[in-house]
């Protein structure tokens, strides 16, 4: 499949503890995540860059998330200034086994199906979709149905 892949929708901060068993003690660790933005960061790892249909705030966790992501994968994340970027606490136990995991994703709210059907022409010229679960019902269906419209075939993540 040649062209540009299109990738739509998570795009985390992660923020890992690694506790010791002891009430304070532990490590803090930030790594960017989301299924979808792995995805993108890896396609371009691999010399095949994607769209990201994506929103991240405009704080240091935006930063972190896009920081690894080809160019060419950044032109269609919006930056929202009023918003921050979706991030997740996740508390491993000992044995690295996540124990607790507290999201917040409200920034995923500024995918709406108008920002999806602006970037039609970047999904029409794609070979494939991936969309991510984490977007709203109506986004997912603008989504879909622009896919659907295109003939592009896609993958729920």
């Amino acid at each position: 499949m040649e062209g540009k892949k299109i990738n739509g929708g998570n795009r985390t901060l992660l923020v890992v503890l690694n506790l010791d068993g002891r009430i304070h003690m532990g490590r803090l660790e930030y790594t960017p995540g989301g299924v979808g933005r792995n995805i993108c960061e890896a396609m371009g790892k691999l010399g095949r860059n994607c769209h990201f249909i994506s929103a991240v705030g405009d704080d240091e966790q935006g930063r972190i998330l896009t920081r690894n992501l080809s160019e060419e994968s950044r032109k269609c994340i919006k930056i929202c200034r009023d918003n921050h970027s979706a991030q997740c606490i996740v508390v491993l136990d000992k044995n690295g086994n996540c124990s607790f995991l507290m999201g917040d994703m409200n920034i995923h709210n500024q995918i709406t199906p108008e920002m999806i059907e602006y970037y039609e022409d970047q999904i029409k010229q794609s070979p494939l979709l991936i969309i991510d679960g984490n977007l709203s019902i109506d986004a997912m269906e603008k989504t879909l149905q622009i896919a659907h419209y295109h003939a592009i075939p896609g993958k729920y993540i």
